[in-house]
């Protein structure tokens, strides 16, 4: 996938699993980020997570990202549903997230269901296309992926106001921002968009940080705030929503800054 790899392996982890456990109504935690590779196969799975629900049970999740149709897809992923029971001898979850732009969750070139006579099999596909982009705009780990959600092309502009309104919640710096534009641009390659965005986008930024600026992200109040509220997190006696209402931040911005704590901290071991 090129150039989407990079974006995809950087940020799907944290974006895409937050989006799929409130999507498939699972609601799990991460456990781990287990090996994806497999020494009888010349390939490797994209994303193997070992999760546990709210009820303790513990399963395997695996996640293959798509970007178009592929033939092979179902033996592909019977292949690995095999060789992950073998390995982990527990319940393997799968999902395939397509970002292309057709209804792929009905296509025949790319089926998800086979029976076998002896036993069925089945994984899931979800086609993000599909979606509404206001659905990836509700947690800060998944409003990047707005970009490939459910819009007609002429609202793109209003659909990276949005992103953008929403970065504003918990993103500091202008340099921050503009790993955000290039993200962007690289990911609507997969629409066929990146012209328009890479026009768009200049015409948003520079609103979003009068509106930063003046709010005092670098300077005065709001600094202070931040200073206040990462101490807190690191005393660790208060919950985020306290801190978050001691504070006046919103509660992205505590748990951005709780992530830069959490990096702090494994930095000095």
């Amino acid at each position: 996938m090129g150039d989407y790899d990079k974006i995809f392996k950087r940020k799907f982890q944290e974006s895409t699993i937050a989006f799929l456990s409130a999507y498939l109504n699972e609601n799990f935690e991460i456990l781990n980020l287990e090996s994806n590779e497999f020494s009888s196969l010349e390939r490797k799975a994209d994303f193997v997570f070992r999760v546990q629900n709210k009820k303790g049970e513990k399963s395997i999740f695996h996640l293959e990202v798509q970007t178009q149709e592929d033939e092979t897809m179902l033996s592909r992923m019977l292949t690995y549903a095999a060789l992950l029971y073998e390995k982990y001898a527990c319940p393997i979850k799968q999902v395939v997230l397509f970002l292309g732009k057709t209804n792929n969750t009905k296509s025949e070139k790319m089926p998800s269901f086979a029976d076998l006579g002896y036993f069925k099999y089945q994984y899931k596909i979800v086609n993000i296309s599909d979606i509404d982009y206001k659905v990836f705009l509700k947690k800060p780990e998944t409003f990047v992926l707005a970009i490939l959600g459910k819009y007609e092309e002429k609202n793109l502009k209003k659909v990276l106001k949005a992103i953008m309104d929403k970065a504003k919640e918990f993103l500091r710096t202008k340099q921050q921002f503009n790993d955000l534009a290039q993200d962007l641009e690289i990911i609507a390659k997969l629409r066929n968009l990146q012209q328009e965005v890479q026009t768009l986008i200049p015409t948003i930024m520079p609103v979003v940080f009068d509106v930063t600026q003046s709010s005092g992200y670098q300077k005065g109040k709001l600094e202070g705030k931040l200073e206040i509220a990462k101490a807190l997190i690191t005393f660790g006696e208060l919950s985020l929503d306290k801190i978050a209402q001691a504070t006046g931040l919103t509660l992205e911005q505590i748990k951005a800054l709780e992530q830069e704590v959490k990096k702090e901290k494994k930095e000095k071991k």
